[in-house]
Parts: C-alpha cells; sequence; structure tokens
C-alpha cells in the first residue's frame, strides 16, 4: 500500500483524521510539528515507534462553519482568514506529504521490524514448543510404561500369593494326610514304609519351598503342580496302607490270641507249680517260725538270766553304797579327812597308769592292794589307811571301780591304747578281791548297760529324760548330749570292758581273767539276738572285735569264725533295715573290718596290747 493509499484511508477513517498545526512545536524539533487525530490502536504503535511526533486521538470535527450560517459581514471578516488558511494549508499540504512520506517509511520500517521480530518471537516459541511437546511425549511414554510395569508387578504379586496360598492349601491337606494315618517311622508294613517316604519327601519338598518363599522367591507353578501330584499318589498309599494295616492287625490279633491260649496253658502250669512251691515255703516257714520259737524261749531264758545278773549287780551296787553312807555323807572334820585320804589313795595310782613298763604297773597294782589291805600308805604327804574306818574298805573298793570306769569313760575314750593297762590292774585288783570285780561291773553298767546285752525297754511310768538316762545318756543342763559324744564315751567303756575280757593279772600271768573268754562270747552272740540299734551297735560290735577279737579267735578257733559269718550274712542286714543314710557311717567301718579278716582269716592284734615282752619290763 503506497502513501496516497494511506492517507485516504486515514481520511475516510470513522475514527478521526489528522490534524495539524503551530501548536505542538517545541524547541530544538523545528518550526511546527505535525499533530495527527488517529486511533487508539494506531496512537499506541505511534507513541512505540516515534519519538518526534506528538499523537493525539480525538473525535473528528469540521471547524468550517456552516455557509448558511456566516452573515455577509461576517464573512467579509473571515474572508482574509479563510484565504490566509488556504495558503497556510496549501504550503502545509506540501510540509505535511513530505512528513506523512517520513512517517510512511518510519511505520514501514517499524512494521517489518515488528514482522521480523514476530517472526523470530515465532519460530523461537515453535522451537520451545516443540522441545516441550517432545518433554512432554517422552513424560507420557514414561508414564505409560510405569503404568504397565505397576499392572505387571501387581500381577505378579497377585500370581506369587495365589501361589503361596496354594502352597498352604497342599501343605495342610497333607498334614492332614499324616494325621489321618500316623504312620509310625519303624513301621514294617511296606506300604506304609513307602507313605512315610513319600511324605517325608513332599514336607521337605514343601519345607524348602516356604524356605525359598520366605527368603522373597514365591513357588513356581511346575513345583505346585508336582507336589499335587505327589499328594494323589500319597492319598493312594493312604489307602493302601490302611488296607494292609487292617490284614496286618487282623493278623497280630490272630497271633495274639494263639499267644493268649498258650500263656493261659504256661500260667496253669506255673500256677500249679508256685502252688506246689508254696506248699513247701508253708512247710519251712512253719519250720523257721517253730525254730524261732525255740530260739526265742533259749533267749528270753538267757535275757531273763542277763536281767537276773544285772538286777544283782546293782543289788550289789546299792548295798555297798548304803553301807558306806555314815563315810559318804557325814561331815564330821575325821570322817572328811578319811573320805578325803581315800579318794587320794585311790585317784592318783590309777590317773598314774600307763604302759610305759610292766614294773609301773606292778608298782601300782601294789599300792592299790597295800590301801585295800588296810595297810598304811602315803599318799600326797598323808599317811592313809582303810582301816580307820569300819567302811574303809568298802568305801575304797567302791571308788575305785568308779574311778575305773571313769578313766574308761574319759581317757580310753581319747586313747584307745590305754585301755590294756587299766584293764591289767583292774584284773589284778578282781583276783585279790572278787568283789571289786561286782562293783566294777556293776559301775560299768550303771554308765554302759550295753556291756551287760539286753533289751532296755521303756516303762509306761518312765518319763522321755529318765529312758535316756537308763539308755547312758547324759544331761547337761537339762540338755540332752549329743549323740557324737554319747557314742565316743560308750565306745571307750567297751573298749574296757572288752580289754579286761581277754587281759591277765599282772600277779598271775599265767592266768586269765576272772571276767574271760566266756563272757565275751555271751556278749556277742547274744547281742546277734536282739534288734540292732543305729550307730550304737555297729560301734560296740567294732570295738568289741577290734580289742577282743584277736584272742577271742585264738581261743575260740573256727567256731568264733562262724560267729563272725553270722554276724555278716544275717545280722547286716538288720542293722541296714534300721538305719538310714546319715547313720551308715559306724556300720561301714565294721562291714570294712569283718570283710579284710574274714578275706584274710586273720584279726590283728589291737594297738597297745601288752604282750610278754612288755612284762619283762
Amino acid at each position: 500500500m503506497d502513501t496516497e493509499q494511506v492517507l485516504d484511508e486515514l481520511a475516510r477513517s470513522s475514527k478521526g483524521r489528522l490534524r495539524y498545526g503551530q501548536e505542538g512545536v517545541e524547541p530544538g524539533q523545528g518550526q511546527s510539528s505535525l499533530v495527527l487525530q488517529l486511533s487508539s490502536h494506531l496512537v499506541k504503535f505511534l507513541e512505540k515507534t516515534t519519538g518526534n511526533v506528538e499523537v493525539i486521538s480525538t473525535p473528528r470535527i469540521d471547524p468550517s462553519p456552516r455557509p448558511e450560517s456566516i452573515t455577509p459581514r461576517a464573512q467579509r471578516l473571515v474572508e482574509p482568514r479563510r484565504k490566509e488558511s488556504a495558503r497556510l494549508s496549501a504550503n502545509l499540504g506540501t510540509t505535511s506529504r513530505k512528513q506523512y512520506q517520513a512517517i510512511s517509511q518510519t511505520l514501514e520500517l517499524s512494521q517489518r521490524a515488528q514482522q521480523d521480530n514476530i517472526r523470530f518471537s515465532t519460530n523461537q516459541s515453535s522451537e520451545e514448543t516443540r522441545k516441550n511437546q517432545q518433554q512432554l511425549m517422552k513424560e507420557h511414554d514414561m508414564r505409560v510404561e510405569k503404568r504397565f510395569q505397576e499392572a505387571e508387578r501387581l500381577e505378579k504379586e497377585k500370581s506369587a500369593a495365589e501361589r503361596v496360598a496354594l502352597l498352604r492349601e497342599l501343605a495342610k491337606a497333607i498334614h492332614l494326610e499324616e494325621l489321618t494315618l500316623s504312620v509310625l517311622p519303624d513301621s514294617t508294613i511296606t506300604e506304609e514304609k513307602a507313605f512315610f517316604a513319600l511324605l517325608q519327601h513332599i514336607k521337605a519338598l514343601i519345607t524348602s519351598t516356604q524356605g525359598n518363599a520366605d527368603e522373597g522367591g514365591p513357588p513356581t507353578a511346575e513345583l505346585l503342580l508336582a507336589i499335587q501330584f505327589h499328594l494323589l499318589d500319597l492319598r493312594n498309599l493312604a489307602v493302601a496302607a490302611r488296607q494292609a494295616r487292617d490284614l496286618h492287625e487282623q493278623q497280630l490279633a490272630h497271633a495274639k490270641l494263639l499267644q493268649e491260649e498258650k500263656e493261659a496253658a504256661s500260667n496253669r502250669a506255673l500256677e500249679q507249680q508256685k502252688k506246689r512251691q508254696q506248699e513247701e515255703e508253708q512247710k519251712k516257714r512253719e519250720q523257721e517260725e517253730e525254730q524261732k520259737k525255740q530260739a526265742r524261749e533259749l533267749a528270753q531264758g538267757a535275757v531273763t538270766v542277763l536281767d537276773a545278773w544285772c538286777q544283782k549287780l546293782e543289788q550289789d551296787m546299792l548295798d555297798t553304797e548304803r553301807a558306806c553312807t555314815t563315810l559318804s555323807s557325814r561331815q564330821e572334820p575325821q570322817v572328811k579327812k578319811i573320805r578325803s585320804d581315800i579318794n587320794r589313795a585311790v585317784a592318783i595310782p590309777i590317773n598314774q597308769i600307763s604302759s610305759n613298763a610292766g614294773s609301773h604297773l606292778r608298782d601300782i597294782l601294789s599300792r592299790l592292794l597295800a590301801l585295800l589291805s588296810g595297810k598304811t600308805i602315803t599318799s600326797g604327804g598323808h599317811m592313809v589307811s582303810v582301816s580307820l574306818h569300819p567302811q574303809g574298805l568298802s568305801f575304797a573298793q567302791m571308788k575305785l571301780a568308779e574311778k575305773f570306769v571313769c578313766q574308761g569313760e574319759e581317757e580310753v575314750a581319747s586313747h584307745h591304747e590305754a585301755a590294756f593297762p587299766l584293764a591289767a590292774v583292774a584284773c589284778g585288783v578282781w583276783e585279790e578281791y572278787p568283789t571289786f570285780g561286782q562293783l566294777l561291773l556293776a559301775a560299768l553298767n550303771r554308765r554302759c548297760p550295753y556291756v551287760v546285752p539286753r533289751h532296755l525297754a521303756r516303762l509306761s511310768t518312765q518319763s522321755q529324760d529318765d529312758y535316756f538316762r537308763i539308755l547312758g545318756y547324759k544331761y547337761s543342763d537339762d540338755v540332752l548330749e549329743k549323740q557324737d559324744n554319747f557314742l565316743k564315751r560308750m565306745s571307750g567303756m567297751m573298749r574296757l570292758y572288752a580289754a579286761i575280757l581277754v587281759a591277765r593279772p599282772p600277779t598271775h600271768l599265767h592266768k586269765t581273767s576272772q571276767h574271760g573268754f566266756c563272757f565275751g562270747w555271751r556278749w556277742l552272740s547274744q547281742t546277734l539276738n536282739l534288734e540292732p540299734v543305729p550307730e550304737l551297735t555297729p560301734t560296740l560290735i567294732f570295738d568289741f572285735l577290734e580289742v577282743a577279737g584277736s584272742a577271742m579267735v585264738l581261743h575260740y578257733k573256727g567256731q568264733f569264725w562262724k560267729l563272725l559269718l553270722l554276724l555278716q550274712k544275717e545280722y547286716f542286714v538288720r542293722i541296714k533295715a534300721v538305719s538310714n543314710s546319715d547313720q551308715m557311717g559306724p556300720f561301714n567301718r565294721l562291714d570294712t573290718f569283718i570283710q579284710l579278716i574274714l578275706r584274710t582269716r586273720h584279726i590283728p592284734p589291737a594297738k597297745g596290747v601288752l604282750t610278754d615282752s612288755f612284762w619283762r619290763t
């Protein structure tokens, strides 16, 4: 479009037309400036593209007055102005065309620049759009791929869950088959063996499959199919196994019936044989009961004799105590002096008894015999004689017996070898004064009632403390002594008694004790007829055999060995029956001793025994 066409278009525009004048002239921009009346869109465009043109958009107004409204006078007045205006308009037209051409060129350049900018912006926008579209397509493809992968993953998980559930169902079914048949691993039925083997194979397969599933690998369809086939085989084997088991049970029932019939016949024969044996045993028991009855009668007779002997010993002691009442209890100075002198004259020699030399024991024995004979002796710096008082001899014998027993209770209990010199001196006194021997046995029986073996029953009128005192126990401040102390005291006095049984008087070495081997045999045999007392009985038997066993076996020879065999075979059983585990110490010691002497057929002499060579010292 050329310039004239643009001006024509502008002239015909309903929105406005060009208006020019000198009002817009500014310093430095020339004598005049062009003032155009344009539309709002063109105004904005010119404002952006021109810097020396003032664009004003105003409504188009025709400044020419209408002809009919002008008066002649006004026309005359206006006419110069109109002419001037026409001249100016002509001049201005030429100037405005030049300016318009410049503006048109400027507008064209601006439009070309704008078009170039638009084309550049469009090209750049198209490239970015293409890149964005490619990025969007790529993102879309990625989202589609993710959806596809997610759907595939869900499908796999669903399939794996279904396979795991199927595996569990198969495991339950196999467990149910196992519970239904209950096959033992050591079954002898072939079908059951096959069933058990297949069952173990399937269980191992399922276990390994479950292990893989726990680690993240679900069971495969092929593996599940194989397990299903195995399950079908297992059910078929279960049916066959049940049938085989039924047949086997029928066979067993038949065999059991035959066995029961056979056992019934055997039982009848055994019952007949047992009946014959019972009849024979009954006869044997009757015979044994008769023998035991006779033995009890004999034992009762012996016990009766022993009881009478003990009563006589106790009565002799009581008579002696009553006879010595004046000397024992009177408080007159002279009586007290005689009593004290006799006690000192008895105690000092007894305390000096030892196994140092035979001459030493003979000297002590001679001093004691001199005292009892009524001679005046010196003891502790005092002149002593039993003849100074009518009861002096009985009192001296009673105190001498008590002192010997006291030494056995204390000294021998601690030093076992002390029993032999004490027994030798006691036998020497006993040889000259038999009354002393009876008092010695009575004193022993009082403190150790087991030197005369008999059953000490508790009377209905006795208290428990009185009964324990009769058994030989001591009380200190109404407190019963300990069992260990009691056994130790009884052991000491039993060893003294056993030493007296085999001792020889120092003055008559060719003679035996007046209370000799026969009383030892009676003690052991009668003890075996009594019910044993736990701990006490094996202790006393051991002490007796260790002290007197060697002399007894030399005296009685084979008969004494038979008595020891009876002790081992029969009496040991009775001791075990009444002893608990805490009371087996003394029995074990006795058992070891008896086994040794029976195996070697020799009882060694006890430590401290007085030999013939001792008496020559």
